[in-house]
């Protein structure tokens, strides 16, 4: 089984290392043995985001020449994976919000459920990067979303998410901001 592990990033220099190394660190944990592959999906950074991606052996990177927008760096993650035959993708933000221990955990829940997408959850109330405010749109959105689609979804807009090969066969993103949201509906229908 291939399993890509794609890093969409913009400006990440003072995380992009620590991501790395913490992905390398949750494959090692994993108990199955697959083929992975972690790729780095630079959406025109303009630090020093390159270089330090550089350093490390085994990593694919892949940059557009213009930031375009998260939208834009799904669609190609899942082009990339497509064309490669990868039967899962975990989408893993650079900017290590997500806990990287869970990485096992959430691949084993996609692969266990046969699931076309399996999301994983933020703690909203311990969250450090989340306002009070923020944290409440968040679990109020999620709700909205729920309520909507028929079914209970702890956290829509998390970027920490695995897609299976049937998912990659047909998702497309449209809109200009974002996937997370668009996923969703386009799976249940």
């Amino acid at each position: 089984m291939k399993i890509l592990i794609a890093v969409p990033c913009f400006n990440e220099q003072s995380d992009i290392s620590s991501c790395i190394n913490n992905l390398k660190l949750a494959i090692k944990s994993f108990n199955k043995e697959f083929e992975y592959e972690i790729a780095i999906f630079d959406d025109g950074s303009y630090d020093q985001t390159n270089s330090i991606v550089s350093t490390f052996k085994n990593i694919t990177y892949i940059k557009t020449k213009q930031n375009y927008g998260l939208a834009k760096v799904f669609n190609n993650i899942i082009y990339y994976a497509k064309s490669l035959n990868f039967d899962h993708f975990l989408v893993f933000d650079a900017d290590n919000q997500y806990p990287y221990k869970e990485i096992p955990m959430i691949l084993n829940e996609a692969l266990e459920n046969n699931a076309d997408i399996t999301l994983g959850i933020r703690n909203f109330q311990k969250s450090e990067v989340f306002s009070k405010f923020k944290s409440f749109l968040q679990i109020f959105g999620s709700f909205t979303i729920s309520l909507l689609l028929g079914m209970k979804i702890l956290d829509a807009t998390t970027g920490f998410r695995v897609y299976s090969s049937k998912a990659i066969e047909n998702l497309y993103v449209t809109n200009s901001f974002s996937y997370t949201i668009e996923t969703l509906f386009a799976a249940k229908s």
